[in-house]
C-alpha cells in the first residue's frame, strides 16, 4: 500500500511536535533560585547556605555553582552536577572568619539566573 506525500508530511510533523514537547518542558520550567539564606557559626567557623530552587528534574535543572566571597574577594566556587532536593537544600562550608567580616554567597542555576545573599559575621 503506497502512502501519499501528505501522509509522510503528517508523520514528520507529528514527530517534530513530540520532540518539541519533550524538550520544551525543561526549558519552560527553568527558574532561577528563589531564595538564598546564609548563616555563620563563629564558634565552629562554618558557613551554611540554605538554597531554594524549584526543579522538577534536579539532575537536569539544578544549582550549578555556589560562589562564596569574603570581604569582596572570591574564596570559593563550588560546582555541582545536580541538586540534592527538588526545592530546598543546604550546603555547609568550613571557612575561617572573624567578627565583622562580610560574606556574599551567590547560587547560580545551570539554565537560567542566580540569587545572592550577604551576611556580616557577628
Amino acid at each position: 500500500m503506497k502512502r501519499s506525500i501528505n501522509a509522510y508530511k503528517f508523520i514528520i510533523l507529528g514527530a517534530l511536535v513530540l520532540v518539541f514537547c519533550f524538550i520544551m518542558p525543561v526549558e519552560a520550567n527553568a527558574t532561577p533560585p528563589s531564595d538564598v539564606q546564609i548563616t555563620y557559626n563563629l564558634s565552629n567557623q562554618t558557613l551554611t547556605a540554605v538554597i531554594t530552587h524549584a526543579s522538577f528534574l534536579p539532575g537536569m535543572h539544578y544549582i550549578k555553582t555556589v560562589e562564596i566571597k569574603k570581604n569582596g574577594q572570591t574564596i570559593s566556587t563550588n560546582t555541582y552536577k545536580n541538586q540534592p532536593d527538588k526545592k530546598t537544600f543546604t550546603y555547609t562550608y568550613k571557612i575561617p572568619a572573624l567578627d565583622g567580616e562580610e560574606f556574599l554567597v551567590m547560587a547560580s542555576c545551570n539554565i537560567y539566573g542566580s540569587k545572592s545573599a550577604k551576611l556580616i559575621v557577628k
